[in-house]
């Protein structure tokens, strides 16, 4: 192992601890993302302007599957920013996915879709 300090704590956790496992890693991961992202949506709804702009992009993936990121952009403080809130991946292409996407992504973190600009 690379890191002295880490190969340190490998070393002295008991065996039966299951902190790398990838159960334990995805629930890490999925609380820091939901971290994060009540962080952004606590700033876009104490933003400066009530309203905010959204950009949708998508790639395919090599199982031909569209990978989906959604980021908003808001005015906090004075200054623009842009922040990602949702990557998803769909089979569909339709104006109707991306539309039920983007919605349940806003309601879903208390965002009003009624005041995107």
């Amino acid at each position: 192992m690379k890191d002295p300090n880490l190969n340190e704590v490998l070393t002295h956790i008991p065996q039966n601890a299951t902190y790398r496992s990838p159960e334990i890693q995805n629930q890490i991961i999925q609380a820091m993302v939901q971290a994060v992202r009540s962080s952004i949506v606590k700033d876009i709804n104490e933003s400066d302007v009530k309203w905010f702009t959204l950009m949708e992009d998508g790639t395919r993936d090599k199982n031909n599957r569209e990978n989906i990121a959604l980021a908003i952009r808001y005015v906090k403080d004075g200054v623009v920013n842009e922040s990602l809130l949702m990557v998803k991946t769909t089979e569909n292409l339709d104006a109707a996915t991306f539309t039920e996407l983007t919605l349940n992504t806003l309601t879903e973190n208390n965002i009003d879709p009624l005041l995107y600009a």
